[in-house]
């Protein structure tokens, strides 16, 4: 799983090798935090729409889809190829 931030690539690796973890891998493992504060905003009809648009887009929930944006990276868009219907990766 790689997300940009600025020009630099940062990927989520493995703890026993250096290998990416793709994003199927990544499903069937639990990270445990404790997020404990919650953040309540206003936004429009039209900015909501968007935000749900893109965490779709990015198959990531709202919360994390915004939780990523706030930390510097710009998640992945997944886009369904239309010739053999698998999900690929897009990037900027």
């Amino acid at each position: 799983m790689c997300c940009r931030m600025g020009n630099n690539r940062h990927s989520v690796t493995a703890e026993m090798g250096t290998a990416p973890l793709t994003p199927n891998k990544l499903k069937g493992m639990i990270f445990m935090r404790k997020r404990t504060f919650g953040i309540n905003i206003r936004v429009t009809e039209q900015e909501k729409k968007r935000i749900e648009k893109y965490a779709k887009k990015c198959k990531l929930s709202i919360s994390e889809y915004l939780r990523q944006l706030a930390n510097g990276y710009t998640p992945m868009i997944y886009e369904r190829s239309e010739e053999n219907g698998n999900d690929k990766n897009m990037v900027d």
